[in-house]
């Protein structure tokens, strides 16, 4: 199955998404469109999270829903180019985007990861004018991921950011080698590369 990715809201069309359609009991019109577009959850968000970062951003390395022991777990975080980090934490629901504020990391966003960091949900889930400085907002759609609104680079101490992201690769690394797998592939979540 493949797709292709857009930064600028082109449409994305595949095997996939029928079957992301079918799996949550969504119908074809005549025309061969989706009849109603179904409801989200955050695995499918972390899953289309990933794989944007992998084909639209070309983030050689992606890891999704890594833990490490440090207080923020990133939904998705890829690095292309060596030392570019983007983050895309996925929101559901209204509720969950708003109790994200709460955390540490948020209130305080040079404790947090990505030099890049975007916010992923459904459209209406968050206005742009609600974004936290530097943030970018991503509208996950049944055939495409749209930017709303790119992310800017944070402008805060980049070294102790960096740190927490070595410590996240180290811990994703370690699990390949103890267990021939990382979080994301034995939480069943299958993310093909293309």
């Amino acid at each position: 199955m493949s797709a292709e990715f857009c930064q600028s809201g082109r449409e994305v069309r595949g095997m996939e998404q029928l079957a992301f359609l079918k799996r949550e009991g969504q119908g074809e019109a005549l025309d061969g469109t989706p009849d109603e577009v179904p409801e989200i959850t955050h695995g499918d968000l972390v899953v289309r999270a990933a794989r944007w970062l992998r084909n639209s951003r070309k983030c050689g390395v992606v890891l999704a829903e890594t833990p490490s022991f440090q207080a923020e777990i990133p939904d998705a975080i890829g690095w292309c180019g060596g030392s570019c980090s983007i983050l895309v934490e996925c929101k559901a629901a209204r509720a969950d985007f708003l109790s994200d504020k709460r955390k540490t990391f948020r209130r305080c966003p040079e404790r947090g990861m990505g030099i890049y960091r975007f916010y992923l949900a459904p459209p209406g889930i968050i206005q742009v004018d609600e974004l936290p400085e530097f943030w970018g907002l991503l509208e996950c759609r049944p055939t495409m991921i749209k930017v709303r609104k790119p992310a800017m680079p944070v402008s805060f101490d980049r070294l102790e950011m960096m740190r927490r992201e070595r410590i996240l690769l180290y811990r994703a690394l370690s699990r390949v080698q103890l267990y021939g797998r990382t979080s994301l592939e034995g939480g069943g979540l299958n993310i093909p590369s293309t």
